[in-house]
């Protein structure tokens, strides 16, 4: 995942000085999208594998009888009678 990257930031580096040495819009817009693609790519990724393996977990909200036992009681609030 990082060689792709890394493959995407050198790409987006490349097109974003021949856009800007030919004065062209259009590559430099490329540029600028493939840039912001390598720079979201890992949290996307991430974001998905979390997403994916959420859907197995969730599993456990169906059946009650899965979910673990928490003890957590939360204090009252200062003031309240």
């Amino acid at each position: 995942m990082y060689v792709i990257q890394i493959t995407l930031l050198v790409i987006g580096i490349a097109l974003l000085i021949g856009g800007y040495r030919k004065n062209d819009r259009n590559i430099l817009v490329a540029a600028a999208v493939i840039l912001f693609t390598s720079a979201a790519m890992v949290s996307f990724v991430n974001g998905f594998k979390d997403g994916f393996s959420g859907t197995q977990n969730s599993q456990s909200l169906i059946n009650p009888a899965k979910q673990p036992n928490n003890s957590f009681k939360p204090t009252p609030l200062r003031g309240a009678s």
